[in-house]
């Protein structure tokens, strides 16, 4: 084993991104498969030998990092053989009084107890996984606040499971994301966040450079009303010409791509895309029809594996209508389709395999799935 470690190690380190890829979707699947095994067969390993097969499996992942691959490629095998072994397995490690070991919803490594959490959803996550949720929200709004299968993850629950630093780095950041209405300071060499207790009237005063800033037209801090710069009325202009909107509470440009007329801004806030009207205060159209058209066209299209005709587009069109408000509940229960496809969430290319739910059909990563949506 430990020579064939060596040499998959060589060949990762030399291999470019698509071999890299297979390299490790293959090693990862050979090592599932062996424990499948081994699992049906009643053949189980003493826990040290677990512990190894998990940390060898953990350091081909890391792999995907270093060659700047997607992070959730890899096949569910663990999922399709866990209904048929599981309750051997729960009874075989109890008749053994050795620990129990649970699936990480992130990265399908198998963990004890003390390193790894369930969340409300009753998916587990490992504590490395967990941290790296926290983390990429501070950085990636549409992952805050942490959640999974559409639940928050209560920080106060888990913050004893992150690192010092990391608790502190989001402890910091938190009033930041969950202020609607943002000031940052106006020199563009700085632009560091100032928080409710700096402004003072209609200015903010930045702790790092001391610079004011106006808390209404985010520049210089002034006398008198507001007058816009050029630069904000350029944005202005361009957003009309198309199309998009501010959300109304916390001010971001939102483009409508595809779906309804109900948007759910990253603030979480819920308005009407034609008005800007809290969602089910107004009486505008719940659909655009060229959009809903465009995207019963794209769904029927690719769920018929070419071009589709007049009455299939209908059919998905109907069906869109019917489920345009889809909460994509329950997520245990999407389909997975095998092949290359993209994610309608974040664009990302998955090579192996994508999840669809089975009611409005939107195709999304499991990131996104579990922690997105």
């Amino acid at each position: 084993m430990a020579a064939i470690q060596v040499d998959v190690r060589r060949a990762l380190d030399e291999a470019g991104p698509e071999n890299a890829a297979m390299i490790i979707a293959l090693t990862l699947e050979d090592s599932h498969q062996f424990a499948a095994e081994q699992a049906a067969a009643g053949n189980y390993h003493a826990l040290d030998a677990v512990i190894a097969r998990e940390e060898w499996e953990k350091e081909v992942r890391m792999y995907r990092g270093f060659h700047g691959l997607a992070i959730l490629e890899e096949p569910d095998l663990v999922d399709e053989i866990a209904v048929t072994i599981q309750a051997d397995t729960e009874a075989k490690a109890k008749a053994e009084h050795r620990p129990m070991l649970f699936q990480c919803a992130a990265c399908n490594g198998h963990f004890n107890a003390d390193d790894c959490y369930q969340v409300n959803c009753e998916h587990y996550y490992c504590d490395g996984c967990l941290a790296e949720l926290f983390r990429g929200a501070t950085t990636d709004e549409s992952l805050y606040p942490p959640r999974c299968c559409g639940d928050t993850i209560p920080y106060e629950d888990i913050s004893i499971f992150l690192p010092k630093e990391l608790r502190e780095h989001f402890e910091g950041k938190r009033e930041e994301l969950d202020d609607t209405n943002r000031l940052y300071c106006r020199v563009p060499t700085c632009s560091a966040y100032i928080g409710v207790g700096l402004r003072f009237g209609d200015a903010g005063t930045c702790v790092k450079c001391d610079a004011k800033t106006c808390v209404h037209c985010k520049n210089a801090a002034h006398a008198g009303d507001c007058a816009q710069d050029q630069a904000t009325q350029d944005t202005l202009k361009l957003a009309t010409e198309e199309g998009w909107k501010k959300c109304p509470k916390c001010e971001r440009m939102i483009e409508l791509t595809f779906g309804c007329n109900h948007m759910i801004c990253f603030c979480r806030a819920q308005f009407c895309y034609v008005c800007r009207a809290p969602w089910k205060t107004c009486l505008c159209p719940q659909w655009d029809p060229n959009r809903l058209l465009a995207r019963a066209q794209r769904v029927a299209d690719r769920e018929h594996g070419g071009p589709a005709g007049a009455e299939q587009v209908q059919a998905a069109a109907v069906i869109l209508r019917q489920r345009h408000q889809c909460d994509h509940r329950p997520r245990h229960e999407w389909d997975k389709i095998d092949g290359e496809h993209r994610c309608e969430e974040c664009a990302d290319t998955l090579r192996r395999f994508i999840f669809r739910c089975p009611q409005c059909r939107l195709q999304a990563c499991m990131r996104c799935k579990n922690n997105r949506l």
